[in-house]
């Protein structure tokens, strides 16, 4: 046998090979530019059937892109800095994944060219789309389809909108097609994240409600009463916690969220020497599920007698100060019915602890939340005489948080 190979038996057989074969292949990692035909042929010859994975490729000719267009698995071609018309159309004849994720805009030409092609097209990073036919292909596709859009034109949004593929749309800044938003929902199969949506219209926040499924948004700070009303048929997570200000009509009507609500701009609520409004108490009473009410750093009476009656987990995360009234509140006729979390109080009333040592635990078996109890931040202890820490941490219905909850 040749030098430079092996053989072992299998089955009988006698196989040969030549421990340098793997060692031989072109490393892809080691690329950064493909600009001959011959070069193209090898890789396509070494990797039959493996994902093409160019890490480092930036330049990519025309004649090497026809050869890797015969390729028989997928190819990714995340550092490509330019794609024109000719490179695309050299490109056209694959028929499997292109991965082009560091491309955000493309001219019609390319974008034609693309659009002609036979293979699935991933354009992650595209920040501008506005070719309706290279829509139309990404539309068709039946994978999962994700762009950092900041603006759609409408001819866009109704492809984009009847197509069959999933969409995610995370930076989109403005949203005003129903259609599209419907879209988005994805059927409640997946979150809806908005990293910077900053305005709402009515139609469009009815049109998320489409499907039960989680929606967040992480830039909103404005929610009229309009367009609260809009989301009151909403089903599972809603994360609005950025809203500043909240009208308490918009309030009422964010608390009829079926699942659990983040709420911000709750401060609004609560109006020195004014009650809180009827409606806002009902609401908070009455919300079915977990529920955070940020914004509220000093909450009266009413609104804390209101929190006791829920029966599900409460968090007041903008509480610092835990006060007697907001203690009496809690701790009124017979103390919470649910988990009252303040993660982030760093004081303490001392009448407060008395007031909260007060509460009696229920008797009978607990509900599915466990015992009901106000749970404060175990940093409270280095402000407080031992005999209250140690009182505290023999109460059920009072506790210090730890690493693993109450």
């Amino acid at each position: 046998m040749r030098s430079g190979f092996a053989a072992f038996v299998l089955g009988g057989l006698l196989i040969a090979f030549s421990p340098f074969a793997l060692a031989d292949r072109i490393n892809l990692a080691d690329l950064t530019a493909i600009e001959n035909a011959k070069q193209a042929e090898q890789i396509v010859k070494e990797y039959k059937g493996e994902t093409l994975e160019f890490s480092r490729v930036e330049r990519l000719s025309p004649e090497a892109a026809r050869v890797l267009a015969t390729h028989d698995a997928d190819i990714v071609l995340n550092a490509l800095q330019k794609l024109d018309a000719d490179l695309a159309a050299a490109l056209s004849g694959f028929e499997h994944t292109l991965s082009l994720h560091r491309l955000t805009g493309l001219n019609d030409e390319t974008s034609a060219a693309l659009a002609a092609g036979s293979g699935t097209l991933s354009l992650e990073n595209l920040a501008s789309l506005v070719h309706v036919g290279l829509a139309t292909k990404l539309a068709k596709q039946a994978n999962f389809l994700r762009l950092h859009l900041r603006a759609i034109e409408e001819p866009v949004a109704d492809v984009l909108a009847e197509g069959s593929c999933g969409l995610a749309l995370p930076l989109i800044e403005k949203l005003e097609h129903p259609g599209l938003a419907t879209k988005l929902v994805n059927g409640g199969r997946r979150p809806c994240v908005f990293e910077r949506l900053t305005q709402l219209e009515p139609a469009v926040a009815k049109a998320l409600c489409a499907a039960e499924c989680d929606l967040c948004f992480k830039s909103l700070k404005e929610m009229p009463p309009d367009v609260a009303k809009a989301l009151e048929g909403h089903r599972g997570v809603l994360d609005v916690d950025q809203l500043a200000g909240l009208h308490p009509d918009a309030c009422v009507s964010l608390l009829r969220n079926q699942g659990p609500l983040d709420l911000g701009g709750c401060d609004k609520l609560v109006v020195p020497g004014q009650p809180v409004p009827p409606a806002v108490l009902k609401a908070v009473a009455e919300h079915q599920g977990p529920l955070t009410l940020g914004g509220l750093a000093n909450i009266p009476h009413d609104l804390a007698d209101a929190i006791r009656q829920r029966e599900h987990h409460t968090h007041l995360p903008h509480v610092e100060f835990v006060t007697a009234t907001l203690a009496g509140g809690l701790a009124g006729n017979g103390g919470p019915n649910g988990v009252v979390w303040l993660p982030n109080a760093v004081g303490i009333d001392k009448n407060a602890v008395l007031i909260l040592l007060q509460i009696k635990p229920r008797p009978g078996p607990v509900g599915p939340l466990g015992q009901p109890a106000i749970i404060l931040p175990a940093g409270l202890k280095a402000g407080l005489p031992q005999g209250h820490v140690t009182a505290i941490e023999n109460h059920v219905a009072v506790q210090f948080a730890n690493q693993l909850g109450p």
